[in-house]
């Protein structure tokens, strides 16, 4: 597994504190990044709502105590994956990853700043391709 810890600038923009808009080379998405541990919640919840999330998926989505799952409701789907540090061999804390997605939107959700999403947006970058799917980057 790469360790990709920065992002070249002009692959992304913050929003606000914990959130930023990824767009590295290939992306013909939307695609927001939101790391819990400095996002603040309420407008977490805000702009998940504005990106026209329901809330039960976004309560799921953001539940620091819940557990790996898959929904689908309406053209929305979440994927959230929480591993027990127990089970990771690279790191002692708990790893939580939530991945909302609908139309031409993706929102990854880290508990804590850990190099998953980055690593993936240098491998598409890597790829030199014209345009890259949610589906590429999810899989």
């Amino acid at each position: 597994m790469r360790r990709v810890t920065n992002l070249p600038r002009e692959w992304y923009e913050d929003l606000s504190p914990g959130v930023r808009r990824l767009h590295p080379p290939g992306i013909d998405f939307k695609w927001i990044d939101i790391v819990l541990a400095e996002a603040p919640a309420k407008e977490t919840r805000s702009l998940l709502a504005g990106m026209h999330f329901n809330s039960e998926m976004v309560t799921a989505a953001l539940d620091l105590d819940g557990e790996s799952m898959r929904y689908r409701h309406l053209g929305s789907s979440l994927l959230r994956l929480e591993l027990p540090a127990g089970v990771l061999v690279d790191s002692g804390d708990d790893y939580l990853l939530s991945i909302l997605q609908n139309k031409e939107q993706l929102v990854t959700i880290r508990k804590r700043p850990m190099g998953i999403v980055e690593d993936a947006c240098a491998g598409i970058g890597d790829q030199d391709a014209e345009s890259t799917s949610m589906l590429a980057v999810t899989v």
